[in-house]
């Protein structure tokens, strides 16, 4: 694939998800129970055909005994076999509120203004809290009718979303942030960090070849996740970290051949290439 290939498949990608899981149950008339994606779309919204599995989690002792569990259990068993093949592919091709956010990051970009750029200390801090959130999420208390995506997707969807006042400043501030920092939401999102344990486990893998490595640091600067390692290890060739969501745009800035590389089932599909002067 060509170097800017895999940003406009991405893009095409994000964009035909972003209304099909926002607005497909319109046409489709009905959810499809026995899929439940792993990726952050509202399943409170009657307009999507497809849920994420966020609802599911957060409302057990509503389907458990029911008799939807059937369905929803094979729905879990879906979401685990996805997670599992891919890992955070999904995150970056997929979900509806990571393209909320790359829209944003756009629009900035446009403006000129510049991102926050934060540290790895913090960086440490956000995947600790990252887990607060799994926690959260998997106890379910509250969750919710606090969770900014719904106060951002729903009315996306055309539809209220509920006057929780903290919910929607919440969704306020992770709207500011998402402006000033590429996939903000990312590093914390609860669904990605189950997703990203399957990561270095999935058919895909970012793979280096450290003694091509310049240590021009191209690399770590246009990462949205700012997994450092990527720029620092020399040694290991799976680079593929929890935290990664499969953007490419490492291995697209890289100005050495060969030195990244992106594979599928063992099949290289993108590998940086040597930029001419």
């Amino acid at each position: 694939m060509k170097r800017r290939g895999i940003t406009i498949f991405r893009w095409v990608c994000l964009i035909i998800s972003f209304f099909f899981l926002l607005f497909s149950g319109n046409y489709i008339g009905q959810k499809i129970e026995w899929i439940k994606l792993p990726v952050f779309s509202c399943a409170l919204s009657p307009s999507s055909a497809v849920d994420s599995i966020c609802k599911t989690v957060v409302d057990i002792d509503e389907w458990i005994f029911s008799s939807t569990m059937l369905y929803t259990l094979i729905g879990i068993g879906v979401f685990l076999i996805l997670i599992k093949l891919f890992g955070r592919l999904f995150c970056g091709y997929v979900c509806p509120f990571g393209f909320v956010q790359e829209i944003l990051s756009s629009i900035r970009k446009k403006l000129k203004l510049p991102s926050l750029k934060f540290s790895q200390k913090t960086v440490t801090y956000f995947n600790i809290f990252k887990w607060v959130m799994v926690i959260g999420f998997i106890l379910g208390i509250g969750y919710c009718d606090l969770c900014p995506i719904r106060y951002i997707m729903l009315p996306l969807a055309g539809m209220v979303s509920g006057t929780d006042f903290l919910g929607i400043i919440l969704a306020a501030i992770i709207i500011g942030l998402a402006f000033f920092k590429e996939r903000i939401f990312c590093q914390i999102c609860p669904i990605g960090a189950i997703a990203g344990v399957c990561n270095k486990s999935s058919l895909a893998r970012i793979k280096k070849k450290g003694v091509s490595c310049t240590h021009c640091r191209a690399c770590i600067e246009v990462c949205p996740m700012d997994i450092h390692e990527i720029y620092e290890e020399r040694e290991q060739t799976n680079l593929t970290k929890q935290e990664c969501i499969y953007c490419m745009k490492c291995i697209e800035i890289c100005p050495e051949k060969d030195a990244l590389k992106f594979e599928m089932c063992g099949k290289t599909i993108l590998k940086s290439k040597r930029k001419t002067r």
